[in-house]
This record gives C-alpha cells, structure tokens and sequence, in this order.
C-alpha cells in the first residue's frame, strides 16, 4: 500500500466533523471510525502508512471503563507532512 497522505484521512474526518480541526486535537481508532465510516482494517492500514511517513504521532489517553477505573489508550495526532529540502 502506498503512503496515502494526511489530506486524505484529514478530508474524511473534516467532512464528519460539525467542528474545525486543530493541530492539538487526538484520536482513537474507535473516534475515527465513528467520525469517517471506514472500516478499522482501513483505517489501521492508512494509520500506520502515516507513522511510517511521519506524519503521525502515536500518544495516549485516559478513558473510563464501565468499572470506573482509567485505562490509558493509544491515541493519534496528525502532523503536517515533512517538506523536502
């Protein structure tokens, strides 16, 4: 698969999203899905080419279970891409 680029994942969730994007802003798997309708393979695929690129920075978050207790999930932030010199 080539590296898709950050526009296309970008524009899909721009398109499902009421609010604009910021550069601070994360997202789960679970979130992107809801958000763009693609399915986890497909998104997973396209995640981890961006990673690869370098225009993905993997952190984590803190959810709540139904048990009450905080579990830290991965979490992802887009980068703009790297130019070329």
């Amino acid at each position: 698969m080539k590296p898709p680029t950050t526009n296309e994942l970008l524009e899909a969730l721009r398109a499902a999203s009421p609010t604009a994007l910021r550069p601070t802003d994360v997202f789960t798997v679970t979130m992107l899905q809801q958000q763009t309708g693609w399915s986890r393979k497909r998104l997973c695929e396209h995640l981890w080419a961006l990673k690869q690129a370098g225009q993905l920075e993997v952190v984590h978050i803190h959810q709540e279970q139904l048990d009450g207790r905080m579990r830290p999930r991965p979490a992802y932030r887009f980068l703009a891409p790297k130019r070329k010199r």
